[in-house]
């Protein structure tokens, strides 16, 4: 979220909308779902393989975010509590 690590090109590369789903309010971009928010673009990723869970999405305006990792597979369960107060 401090732009650093990555070259400016690459992160606008990384974070460019590339396949536009049909709702019109999300998008995929390089390993991240965005969705328009009323507080901006909301980046998001999770994944689960049955035993462990993460979850993660920031808003890269506002700088701020969340991850949870989780050692079962109740991820969505927090996910659902914490993911309104981003859009």
């Amino acid at each position: 979220m401090k732009g650093t690590g990555l070259t400016s090109t690459s992160l606008k590369e990384m974070l460019r909308r590339h396949v536009y789903l049909s709702d019109s309010t999300s998008a995929w971009t390089l390993g991240f779902s965005v969705y328009k928010t009323k507080y901006g673009d909301l980046f998001f990723h999770s994944g689960n393989n049955g035993d462990f869970t993460c979850s993660m999405a920031f808003n890269k305006d506002k700088k701020c975010g969340y991850v949870i990792l989780t050692n079962n597979n109740r991820a969505g369960y927090i996910e659902d509590k914490i993911l309104p107060l981003f859009k």
